[in-house]
């Protein structure tokens, strides 16, 4: 079991996404070539409009579950409050992943079915970002599978060793998360988008 890799894909991811999207700072000028500049600025604005709208719906809020991202910050969360003990930390965890799997995929799919532009870069990044959040989804799935096979044995083991074993088992060896993180704060990038500017 990796202890050094713990990474929570659905939970870690929410904690480098924290970037509350919101409004643009500036408008970006289309790429697209041979259109009426107006027309572009607008389909950009409306698309920015539309994927802040998406962000704020289903992403913003899964910064909550950054507390998962290592075993050393879930048991500094309990020096303060007591441990629930092992069951009903895997309960939380399991539940932690398929609210992040939700959520990531209605993103997806609300960018699928109205993240619509005309500037062929945004497109692409549009793409690409529906691409990896598929991926990411397929991850999450595959990690709670495993969570499901922690056994009755396992249960009976002290808080610390739980929880290592519960972020081993996590570990499916890949780390596409990260991936669609840095999508996300390209997208916000491109789009203007900063987490001081609230929509």
């Amino acid at each position: 079991m990796k202890l050094k890799r713990t990474l929570f894909v659905g939970l870690a991811l929410v904690l480098a996404i924290g970037i509350t999207a919101c409004t643009k700072n500036n408008e970006k000028p289309s790429e697209n070539t041979g259109k009426n500049p107006n027309e572009s600025v607008n389909n950009n604005e409306r698309y920015m409009n539309y994927y802040s709208t998406s962000y704020n719906d289903y992403i913003a809020g899964l910064n909550r579950y950054s507390i998962y991202d290592t075993p050393e910050s879930i048991n500094n969360q309990f020096k303060d409050k007591e441990y629930p003990g092992n069951e009903k930390y895997l309960s939380d965890v399991k539940a932690a992943y398929k609210d992040s799997r939700d959520k990531i995929q209605s993103f997806v799919t609300s960018l699928k079915k109205d993240g619509k532009t005309e500037d062929t870069e945004l497109k692409k990044m549009n793409d690409d970002l529906i691409a990896e959040g598929e991926r990411l989804v397929k991850d999450i799935d595959k990690r709670i599978e495993k969570l499901d096979k922690v056994s009755d044995e396992d249960m009976k083991k002290g808080q610390n060793d739980f929880i290592k074993l519960v972020h081993g088992t996590e570990d499916v060896g890949n780390d596409i998360g990260s991936g669609f993180r840095k999508m996300i704060k390209d997208m916000n990038d491109r789009l203007g988008i900063t987490g001081n500017n609230k929509k």
